[in-house]
């Protein structure tokens, strides 16, 4: 027997493989279209023959009784090849059943009907033997064909599932809940009495198949439009409303999120994040403020790679005028930015933060091989500092593929040259002075490399950014050693105790060997994430930096995102600064977590970066 009855009375366990399944889990035969259909578009035909078959399937478990059958033919066909090889014919399969009833301790029939009192002592039963050694081993869930008016909240503790059958039963609506079931790739609501769905169906994400034939749908939530990977989405047999009914005759299944996100109002704004104050050290001088942002530039913001936000909320035009008002309603004394196209340097942010901010804007390397206009597309990293609280005393920019190729001791192999030389990765350090004090500041703005498959790359940028950095800071410090001496404040013996920041986009976790580098100041020449690359005197020797460096957010353990999108949620992002020299006297808090638990990802109407 291939079907496992675990959960509420009545469910029944899809285990047939994921390979004999096709649109609503029937089999790959196929489908006759009826000759009724021929002259009618491709979408029509669709929706049609989904539909009959949606009908075909209102028995008790027919999605189950269905993988049952294809499952039990696959054994014995797998059985028919071993026995004629003189093989084992007991199969993988067989062996994972027997091993799921053993665990369980009774008799076949007990795991297939699970009836009666004990089926909720059942569904936890489930849950718990559901998985072994860590592995889950069945995902699907098939509840059609029972008459259920309700769904049980137990149903919504099983996230693990990837697929779920409530069709053809009683049901008048879908609880809020079944968000909670964030692995769901495939959803059958048909045959029921839906008046409507929740909005919250739009967390979703993983979903590819949405079927809901047969109900009594008018309309949609438009929060249904960031479910950007639905590839089905099955509505004939409603009475469903214009421009959705005409666009299911003509369009795509993308079309149609498209258009109910693009017509999806924004969200409420979330709680005004706040600053968070730590005990003030009664040495401090006079404080300042920083900010470090990637605004995700005009190019990199791609409706195929952003595909569950509005088209309006990603626009450039949108997203820079809500990119300034964070900028202005912050007002921090330094603003070093990530991401920043040198057009949109000249003629906005520049222009915007004139009276109040002086710039200095350092251009990713690759510019330099280009002509005028097609420069101004290129991005960089931008530092404002405020014209009546710092004072430039010198900037220079670091880029990290000119270092590599300077360096004898690097391998100059196709390897290295693919994974790391053809990166333009940059930072830009300025040197300032505080001229209400008189002290020095050093400030690193920077953006790492992206591609989480290289973190060796990402963990030499930021090696060389702080050898750099120690360079620059001694010849800095002998060019100018009234501003290094700090007037009459404290003097700094060694350039390593300058005041020194180091922000920007790290691309890197806290996990991260780019993290332990900073934090700690050495990482070992065999640490993992040198990928076994030959990168010279790195590798042989190891790294090591003598700044004291602690992150702004070390004790905000709350700080639990600088990124979030449906692919990736975390800290990439940091305001590292010398402990020895200066103190955080606060941080900016985290974003409202409710606003964060209803959001697929960023960028949307209120937040317009990842």
């Amino acid at each position: 027997m291939k079907a496992a009855n675990f959960g509420m009375a009545g469910a029944t366990m899809v285990t047939a493989p994921a390979s004999s399944m096709a649109i609503g889990g029937l089999p790959n035969s196929g489908y006759a279209v009826p000759s009724g259909l021929v002259n009618m578009t491709p979408q029509r035909q669709q929706q049609l023959s989904l539909q009959q078959l949606s009908r075909q399937s209102s028995a008790p478990h027919h999605h189950a009784r269905l993988a049952t059958a294809v499952a039990r033919r696959d054994i014995n066909l797998q059985n028919a090849a071993a026995h004629a090889n003189g093989a084992d014919t007991r199969t993988p399969t067989e062996e994972i059943l027997a091993l799921s009833l053993n665990q369980r301790g009774g008799s076949g029939d007990d795991v297939i009907n699970g009836q009666g009192d004990n089926a909720a002592s059942a569904a936890s039963t489930a849950a718990a033997n559901g998985s072994s050694n860590g592995m889950q081993r069945w995902h699907s869930l098939d509840l059609g064909g029972m008459g259920l008016r309700n769904l049980c909240p137990e149903l919504f503790r099983y996230s693990f599932l990837t697929s779920l059958y409530v069709n053809h039963n009683q049901l008048s609506y879908l609880p809020s809940a079944i968000s909670q079931l964030r692995s769901l790739r495939l959803l059958d609501a048909s045959g029921n009495k839906l008046t409507s769905i929740p909005s919250e169906l739009g967390l979703l994400i993983e979903l590819r198949e949405l079927l809901l034939f047969d109900n009594m749908l008018t309309e949609l939530p438009p929060e249904l439009g960031t479910l950007f990977q639905l590839e089905t989405l099955g509505l004939e047999g409603n009475p469903i409303q214009e421009p959705i009914k005409s666009m299911l005759a003509t369009e795509n299944t993308s079309a149609i999120t498209g258009y109910l996100r693009d017509n999806c109002p924004p969200p409420a704004p979330p709680l005004e994040r706040e600053w968070k104050h730590f005990e003030p050290d009664p040495s401090t001088g006079d404080p300042f403020t920083v900010m470090s942002y990637n605004i995700l530039c005009e190019k990199y913001a791609s409706p195929s790679h952003y595909s569950y936000t509005p088209s309006w909320a990603l626009a450039w035009d949108s997203r820079r005028e809500v990119i300034m008002q964070e900028i202005k309603a912050t007002d921090a004394d330094l603003i070093c930015l990530q991401e920043v196209e040198a057009g949109q340097h000249e003629e906005y942010f520049t222009h915007h933060l004139k009276t109040t901010h002086e710039a200095i804007f350092w251009q990713k390397s690759r510019a330099k091989t280009m002509p005028t206009k097609e420069k101004r597309t290129v991005d960089g990293c931008a530092t404002f500092y405020r014209s009546s609280v710092f004072q430039l005393v010198d900037q220079k920019i670091i880029e990290f593929n000119e270092i590599a190729i300077q360096r004898s001791d690097f391998q100059k192999t196709d390897e290295i040259f693919q994974r790391f030389m053809n990166k333009d990765n940059i930072a830009g350090v300025a040197f300032l002075r505080h001229i209400a004090t008189g002290l020095p500041l050093i400030v690193a703005n920077t953006h790492i490399h992206w591609d989480p498959e290289h973190k060796d790359v990402k963990l030499v940028q930021i090696a060389m950014l702080m050898q750099e950095l120690e360079t620059m800071t001694a010849q800095w410090a002998k060019e100018h050693p009234a501003v290094a001496a700090s007037g009459s404040g404290p003097k700094y013996h060694q350039p390593s105790q300058m005041p020194t920041l180091v922000v920007g986009d790290m691309n890197s976790e806290p996990s991260s060997g780019v993290f332990e580098f900073l934090s700690k100041g050495a990482l070992q020449p065999d640490h993992p994430d040198f990928a076994q690359q030959a990168y010279g005197s790195f590798c042989a020797d190891g790294i090591k930096h003598r700044l004291q460096l602690r992150t702004a957010y070390d004790d905000v353990p709350e700080m639990r995102y600088t990124n979030y999108t449906p692919r990736f949620k975390g800290v990439i992002d940091y305001v590292w600064y010398n402990g020895g020299s200066l103190t955080c006297g606060g941080v900016l808090g985290p974003v409202d977590p409710a606003y964060l638990a209803r959001t697929v990802g960023c960028p949307d109407a209120n937040f317009p970066s990842e």
